[in-house]
This record gives structure tokens, C-alpha cells and sequence, in this order.
């Protein structure tokens, strides 16, 4: 219900851009406006109304077909054990957080009704070049070894083999056999990423599916990538053998592309700080290099690894090796010449 004028401005050159919109506080919060970029300039744009202010995501010239596009695929609602319910965690991540898109994954403790629901307003959240949706859950393999988020495009996507498992009542969420939840999944147009904010290091015993082409680096919990770091991992000893960290995971020669979210449960897809009971960091976000806003493009992006995770800064980060996009494989031959290109733009202008 904003009423009033914000100003806009922008310290790239060349760029027209209207100087200030006004609100009536009918537009509902939401207002598009046109600006020209005729040099393709590297950009972001200031937004001020009093004294609020505000920054677009930044802006580049990509060198490739692919546009930037962010969002968050680890968020739980009172389906499982989080607030609210899908479909108002969805719209808050596309009205209120400024999401691209988005999942919500449960934990697997609701009935097979309440994930046909879910898989519902999952559907009807969708809106092709505006807010993509993927269908997801989060599963804990047995016993005690790792939560997994499970991602898919597929509205089909079969969990009559998880309905049949015996489940194992003694953690927070009910956990299934880890055979079993890698045989679920293994002929299913499904992603398995690892959530690495707990366990004992026992799912190296086991070589991880082929499924598994990407890994959670950051959440509500904390840097899971080596244990150490500025923001350490909040519940998960990741020292010893064990190496349940992303240092571990890629020492095993696994080759996996790195999301992050926030394992949040107040809802608020995008944008918390909130565990079950805890107030925590910040929820991370996922960055996708895809062709275009849809469903499907999304997914081939993800199944291509061309992804990057940050701890809620929206920083655009490009890079390439020998033309090859991230998340690509190459086959070298010894001496070859390497030809690195990185462009970024991060949240200070040095």
C-alpha cells in the first residue's frame, strides 16, 4: 500500500532511466518502468524513497546465450515442521524476497493428500518468464547419515516407494533407508543435494548416485564447505575422517555444482535467518545461469551445474574455462593452454 515518489539513479554511463515513479498505493508495492542501455553497460540501479534505499541486482553483459536468474529451493512450511503454507511461501518469495524462483521442500513426514496439494499450488505459483517453480522435499537418509533436498521439474514426480519405507521415528523428521531413498529416485528426473548441516561422515561408506550433481554450501546453519571459515557450521562436526563438507565431497572426486539456501521455517522463502527454534545466519541464496525464465530451462541450467551460491548477496559472477561455461567437464590434454575468464560484480565497487 506504498503512496509516495522513489527515485531512481545510476552511476553507469550511458544509461536513460526515469528520474523518480510515483505510487498511489493501488499498484500494490509493484511498479515496471522501461530504461536504455544502448552500450550494454555493466550496471545496478539506486532506488531512495526517504529515507530507504535500495539496489537492483547487478546487471552484465553476459558473453553467452544465458541470463542470471536467482532463487532459494530449501524452505519448510507447517506441512512438515516450519509457518504458513506452501502457496504463501511461494508468493513470498516472488512479491516480497524478489525471487526468479523457487521450491518448497518438507521434510518427509506429511501424507501422500498433503504432498498432492503441495504439488497443486506448486503448479499454480508457476508463471513462465515472471516465477518458476521446481517441486522438492527434504529427506533424511538412515541412520543419521544426511538430509537430502530432492528437486524436480516433473509435477509426476513418484514418492510411493518413500509412502512404502518403513521409517525410523527417532530424529527430528522421520528418516527412510538411504538404499531405499537412492533407489527411489535413481530412474526419476530428480536431483539428490547433499544438506550438509549434520551427520556422522557415514554417507562416504556408500558411493553417492549419479543424482547427486549438486551439493548445499551454505545455509541458515552455516558454511558447510570446510569446516572453517567466518560463519562455521552451526550442529555439524565436520573435523576427522569424516570430512562431511564440501572439501570431503570434492576430495572423493565427486564433481558437483554448489547451491545454497537457508533450511528456513518461518516461511519467508528468500529471505530468513530462522531454524526451527534458533535465529541463525542469514539464508543463502542460488544463483542459475539459464536461457530464459521457464521451468525447463531452469532445470537443464541446475542439471548443468551452471550455478553459484552466495550468503544472500546477489553478486554476478561469470566465468568460463577455454569457453566453457561453469559447471562444464573438459578433457585436457597435458600442457594444453587454460584460458580463464572471471567478470564479477560484488556488493562494494572495489
Amino acid at each position: 500500500d506504498f503512496a509516495g515518489t522513489i527515485r531512481l539513479a545510476t552511476t553507469a554511463p550511458g544509461v536513460e532511466l526515469p528520474a523518480e515513479l510515483n505510487f498511489t498505493g493501488q499498484e500494490n508495492g509493484r511498479q515496471s518502468f522501461a530504461f536504455a542501455n544502448p552500450r550494454s553497460t555493466d550496471m545496478a540501479i539506486e532506488v531512495v524513497a526517504d529515507e530507504v534505499a535500495g539496489t537492483s541486482n547487478p546487471a552484465g553483459s553476459a558473453s553467452g546465450p544465458h541470463q542470471l536468474y536467482w532463487g532459494e529451493c530449501h524452505v519448510h512450511t507447517y506441512v512438515s515442521d516450519g509457518l504458513g503454507t506452501p502457496a504463501e511461501a511461494l508468493a513470498y518469495g516472488r512479491d516480497v524476497a524478489g525471487l526468479d524462483f523457487g521450491a518448497v521442500t518438507d521434510h518427509f513426514n506429511f501424507s501422500p493428500e498433503q504432498w498432492r496439494r503441495t504439488v497443486e499450488v506448486t503448479e499454480a505459483a508457476y508463471r513462465p518468464g515472471e516465477f518458476a517453480t521446481l517441486f522438492g522435499l527434504e529427506v533424511t537418509g538412515d541412520p543419521f547419515i544426511c538430509d537430502f533436498c530432492v528437486l524436480s521439474p516433473d509435477p509426476r514426480l513418484d514418492l510411493a516407494p518413500l509412502f512404502a519405507c518403513p521409517l525410523d521415528e527417532r530424529y527430528l523428521a522421520p528418516s527412510v533407508p538411504l538404499e531405499a531413498l537412492y533407489a527411489a529416485f535413481e530412474k526419476q528426473d530428480a536431483i539428490l543435494i547433499p544438506h550438509f548441516h549434520m551427520g556422522s561422515g557415514k554417507i562416504w561408506e556408500r558411493p553417492l548416485p549419479a543424482n547427486v550433481r549438486l551439493a548445499e554450501i551454505y545455509s541458515c546453519w552455516g558454511s558447510h564447505e570446510d569446516g572453517g571459515g567466518a560463519l562455521p557450521s552451526f550442529g555439524n562436526d565436520p573435523g576427522g575422517e569424516a570430512g562431511q563438507t564440501i572439501a570431503g565431497l570434492l576430495s572423493r572426486r565427486y564433481r558437483c555444482g554448489v547451491v545454497a539456501g537457508s533450511d528456513g521455517h518461518d516461511g519467508r522463502l528468500g529471505q530468513t535467518n530462522w531454524l526451527r527454534v534458533y535465529e541463525r545466519y542469514r539464508g543463502g541464496l542460488t544463483a542459475v545461469w539459464a536461457r530464459e525464465l521457464t521451468r525447463e530451462s531452469l532445470w537443464e541450467a541446475l542439471h548443468a551445474r551452471r550455478v553459484y551460491a552466495t550468503t544472500g548477496a546477489r553478486i554476478f559472477l561469470e566465468f568460463s574455462l577455454n569457453g566453457r561455461p561453469m559447471g562444464s567437464e573438459l578433457r585436457l590434454k597435458p600442457g594444453e593452454a587454460r584460458t580463464l575468464r572471471c567478470k564479477v560484480h560484488g556488493t562494494t565497487p572495489t
